[in-house]
């Protein structure tokens, strides 16, 4: 077998100390090298075992000095192991807390204890702030060992484990299962926990009071024990079931000493540890209330659909109605969608066959729609608006008229708009025939006036106009005659007044100034006379330049200076009356003011009215209006207007020129 020798050669001397040869000595040192090589090997495998500990290792001389470190102390150190190999260990070591926080002496430091008391530290907790600044949490171990080299005293070998995180960790566990327990003790619904056996393992407070059980009375308790007989009996199918592995679910009523009974939903959920049912979870939540709430619900369902059967029938009576009026009805949301529409309303779309939830730009013709929808934004404002609108029936023209209006909550809020729309060609017709008929009754009557003011004024006044020259002629042929003269003298004079009043009777019929005059004149000293005969002041003005109007519209004027005269003196008693003729941008205005007691609303509306309403309708028929009201500050104010263009195109009655 190969075996190791150690030679040694070394000089031979003799008794004089002369070199006189060599002496050489060999020795088998196979046993020796062989320890060598396995101590070598021990070393090394230690040496890695150290190296790769996560645990931090230190060793210590006696008199607490850094004899060596593996790289796991270093980092946990915060120095090199250059840097510690030989240092006291009071010079590294840093300021250290007990596991509550609390400084550390260095007589209970876990290295100075098992060197001063050769007795062994285990898992000590100590905190110590690292380098950066952070709180780091060791657990530390120290054991005295005999000297590792002669002469060097006993040694101390302490290990560290950094349980910085798995301490982090243990503070969040207990954290959560503190706000664990808090929940599942203020939640309000029976939580709990049982074994296999059916012993409890865990309840929350609520149970435990619903249970009448002090706190940690039901733990290791069974569940017969705690549900009682009746109670246990009902719950043991569902508590068997679960323990099977299948979750259960199930309402129960308990009764109580009241006579009311209580519910409550019971969950059984099983708990598996490695794949077997160990045991399970129960919850249970009183669900009284919501029984309560449910039964009420369930007889507020019953009243809804009463109510929805009662509504129905009356919406089912409110659009027979609805269809059955000949107007269109529609009522739309804010948003203007049609919410409701009748039949008159599908026939402007016969091919739309759903009308309830379009918008109106979607079904309305566009004209329609334009109008419509400046009118709707108005009624959303709580104003009522109303147009008319031409349309077809048959190919024939027709005259609708709109109304949009605000659709009201109770509470007086604004929802919606309803739209009605109904056919008034008719109602135009008849006022057109109206028009027409007093057109021809205001041309008839001054036919009249016309033939009578002729028959006067060219028959009867001319002929008392010759007798009361004859008389004349008959004074002057008398010689001697003083009581025929005087006969005649009374004789003419009479006749002289009746020749006045005929032709006073024949101005105020049809004034032969209308013709002869401008009318301007004519009003004027028609004005003039009859403030004289009536005894009040009078105002007459006129403002801008007066155009020449047709004989119609002359007579017209005269008629409604006439007319508002006569209704100044007979129902206002006035002081003084203003007469304003004048020409604005658009029309001709002649107003009527008077400083009077001033008149109501009611008797511009009343029957019997009809001397301005037939004002009204032959102003209408040029495309004028008569306004009468109430002054700003007492009086009446009579206002007549003309369009500007009416002025030469007026429609010509049979009145005839006067001379």
């Amino acid at each position: 077998a190969p075996r190791h020798r150690e030679i040694t050669y070394v000089p031979f001397r003799d008794a004089s100390g002369q070199i006189i040869g060599a002496c050489g000595i060999g020795y088998d040192v196979t046993e020796r090298i062989e320890r060598d090589r396995a101590l070598s090997a021990s070393e090394a495998r230690l040496s890695g075992v150290l190296t790769s500990m996560a645990e931090g290792l230190a060793v210590y001389s006696r008199d607490g000095r850094i004899l060596d470190v593996n790289p796991a102390a270093e980092r946990m150190l915060g120095r090199s192991r250059s840097e510690l190999i030989g240092q006291h260990w009071n010079s590294v070591d840093r300021t250290a807390v007990d596991e509550d926080g609390a400084p550390l002496s260095d007589a209970n430091k876990p290295v100075m204890y098992a060197l001063r008391t050769d007795q062994p530290v285990r898992g000590q907790i100590v905190g110590a702030r690292d380098p950066s600044g952070t709180m780091q949490w060791l657990s530390v171990s120290a054991q005295s060992l005999p000297a590792l080299e002669s002469g060097q005293g006993r040694t101390v070998v302490a290990t560290f484990v950094d349980i910085t995180e798995q301490r982090r960790l243990m503070q969040e566990l207990r954290q959560a299962r503190a706000d664990l327990g808090a929940i599942l003790d203020n939640v309000p619904a029976r939580v709990t926990a049982w074994n296999l056996d059916y012993t409890n393992r865990f309840a929350n407070r609520y149970a435990e009071r619903a249970w009448g059980l002090p706190e940690g009375g039901a733990t290791g308790r069974t569940a017969a024990d705690i549900l009682g007989p009746e109670r246990y009996v009902r719950a043991l199918p569902y508590i068997q079931a679960a323990l099977g592995g299948l979750a259960q679910s199930h309402e129960q009523s308990d009764p109580q000493p009241d006579g009311t009974s209580n519910h409550s939903l019971a969950t059984y959920i099983p708990k598996y540890r490695d794949g077997r049912v160990v045991g399970l979870y129960a919850l249970g939540v009183d669900v009284t209330p919501l029984r309560k709430v449910q039964d009420a619900l369930t007889s507020t369902i019953s009243n809804l659909q009463s109510v929805t059967a009662s509504l129905r029938e009356s919406e089912h009576r409110l659009r027979t109605v609805a269809d059955g009026v000949p107007m269109a009805i529609a009522l739309f949301d804010m948003a203007g969608k049609i919410v409701f529409a009748n039949d008159e309303i599908m026939k402007l779309a016969p091919d739309v066959r759903v009308v309830e939830g379009r918008l109106a730009s979607e079904f309305f013709p566009q004209e329609l729609h334009e109008r419509g929808q400046a009118a709707r934004a108005r009624a959303m404002r709580g104003e009522t608006v109303r147009f008319e609108i031409a349309a077809q029936k048959d190919g024939a023209p027709r005259v609708r008229e709109i109304t949009y209006a605000p659709y009201r909550r109770t509470d007086g809020g604004i929802e919606g708009v309803l739209a009605v729309g109904y056919d008034v060609t008719e109602l135009h017709q008849s006022r057109e025939r109206i028009r027409d008929l007093a057109q021809r009754l205001a041309s008839a009557r001054e036919d009249e006036k016309v033939a009578i003011s002729v028959t006067l004024h060219e028959g009867i006044a001319q002929e008392l106009f010759a007798a009361q020259l004859g008389l004349q002629q008959l004074a002057k042929g008398v010689a001697n005659g003083a009581h025929v003269q005087a006969l005649a003298t009374d004789v003419g004079a009479a006749l002289e007044h009746a020749v006045g009043r005929l032709r006073q009777v024949t101005n105020e019929l049809v004034p032969i100034s209308l013709t002869n005059l401008p009318i301007t004149t004519t009003l004027r000293i028609h004005a003039e006379d009859f403030a004289s005969r009536h005894a009040f002041a009078l105002r007459f003005e006129i403002s801008g330049i007066i155009p020449d109007v047709s004989s119609d519209l002359r007579l017209l004027l005269f008629r409604t200076l006439q007319q508002g005269l006569a209704n100044a003196q007979e129902h206002a008693n006035p002081t003084v009356v203003t007469v304003t003729l004048g020409v604005g941008a658009h029309v001709l205005t002649l107003t009527i003011e008077d400083d009077g007691q001033g008149i109501s609303t009611a008797a511009t509306n009343k029957a019997g009215s009809y001397g301005v309403l037939l004002l009204s309708e032959r102003y209408r028929a040029v495309g004028g209006d008569v306004v009468v009201h109430r002054g700003e500050h007492r009086g009446t104010v009579m206002t007549a207007r003309i369009p500007i263009f009416a002025l030469s195109r007026s429609p010509q009655t049979t009145t005839r020129p006067l001379t």
